[in-house]
């Protein structure tokens, strides 16, 4: 059944209707349906990342170890998957880990000592405590936020006192040449530098943007 006549079947007379007054609209609207309900959306598996042994933690975070200032206290990945980039930091931080399955469903890499989880996606994440003593890390997450959806939750954080990040995740160019676009069937999305992060390359296909501050 082709998307619009699809929405025809399902929508009441009332709001075709109205949907008639704007075609663009419409058209836009079958167009995100039709990705949506994609095959490769539906059966692509992710599972891998849940489990325990599916790779190790990323170079860039255990070469910038070193190099996080003495008044962080807390390491919040977003993606967190089964932890495996939380391992490099794990007895020597208070770790949080963010991501959209249940937590009965991963396979933790490790034991961690202090892990706190939180199950949310990235748009509604709502966290209680202020992240000024807080580094924050991603692998490859913020990718699935658009433009608009990413500027917002950069502005969460830095409102929330966070000063400290190391972001691992595509820009323009090297999202492209891992088969990733905007309008799918593999769905991502540049990494937009609204915080003037610094760029730096650990892995020739994949930037690392950072900042690390000290007290202000």
């Amino acid at each position: 059944m082709k998307v619009k006549n699809f929405l025809k079947s399902r929508l009441p007379k009332e709001l075709q209707n109205r949907l008639r007054e704007n075609r663009r609209f419409v058209r836009n609207l079958a167009r995100s349906v039709k990705a949506f309900f994609k095959p490769s959306r539906i059966n692509e598996d992710w599972s891998r990342w849940y489990k325990k042994d599916f790779l190790g933690p990323e170079r860039c975070f255990g070469e910038l170890k070193t190099s996080i200032p003495s008044h962080v206290k807390n390491v919040i990945d977003f993606g967190c998957a089964a932890g495996r980039n939380l391992s490099a930091f794990n007895g020597e931080y208070n770790l949080y880990g963010v991501d959209i399955v249940d937590k009965a469903n991963i396979e933790w890499r490790m034991q961690f000592q202090s892990l706190t989880y939180i199950q949310s996606p990235l748009q509604d994440l709502a966290i209680e405590e202020p992240l000024d003593d807080f580094l924050c890390i991603s692998h490859g997450c913020i990718m699935y936020l658009n433009k608009n959806q990413q500027r917002e939750f950069m502005q969460y954080l830095v409102d929330k006192g966070c000063r400290n990040f190391i972001f691992q995740e595509y820009d323009r160019r090297t999202l492209h040449l891992n088969a990733y676009s905007e309008k799918g069937p593999k769905v991502g999305y540049p990494f937009e530098n609204f915080l003037n992060l610094r760029k730096q390359w650990f892995r020739e296909d994949l930037p690392t943007w950072i900042r690390l501050e000290g007290r202000p």
